[in-house]
């Protein structure tokens, strides 16, 4: 599909001026959208200069996550960063293109956030943020770097990994 035709499905899919997405922008719109069409009311353009508008999807977590945050995907400068309660990781495609490069793919990452097969642990010193990392579900970890922190807090989607622990 040309960016041309990329752009005229996507015009008439949503309501904000889809043209004024860069072409990568664009390219992931519209495979992001392909997979979870429900997304559309959740995007919207950010600015980003003279080559078009990014790409950015606000979904909300259900209410029972009680994250601070929902899932954020947003492409920009050709890169695709997930974000999901207080854990990001950029990827550089949406799909897995070769076998074995699944970590270079933001798709199965979304798959893995929504099924709750990963979920974000964040350690916190009194309401001091001090680091996160994704975890898979029923695996253990623990920061990647010492620091002091009195609280660990586990998120997932719908909120069945969640915990909260004081240390």
């Amino acid at each position: 599909m040309s960016y041309k035709d990329i752009i005229e499905f996507l015009r008439r899919e949503f309501i904000f001026d889809i043209s004024k997405l860069n072409p990568f922008s664009a390219s992931i719109a519209s495979k992001v959208f392909t997979a979870y069409p429900e997304w559309k009311k959740y995007a919207r353009l950010k600015k980003a200069g003279e080559g078009g508008s990014d790409l950015f999807i606000d979904v909300p977590a259900p209410q029972t996550a009680d994250t601070r945050r929902g899932l954020i995907i947003y492409a920009h400068n050709k890169e695709i960063t997930v974000s999901f309660d207080c854990y990001h990781v950029s990827f550089d495609r949406w799909e897995i293109d070769e076998s074995g490069f699944e970590q270079k793919a933001a798709l199965p990452f979304v798959k893995s956030i929504l099924s709750e097969n990963i979920a974000v642990v964040s350690w916190w010193n009194d309401k001091k943020f001090c680091q996160s990392c994704q975890v898979i579900a029923g695996e253990k970890t623990k920061p990647r770097f010492a620091m002091d922190y009195d609280r660990v807090r586990v998120r997932s989607w719908h909120g069945h990994l969640n915990k909260d622990r004081i240390v």
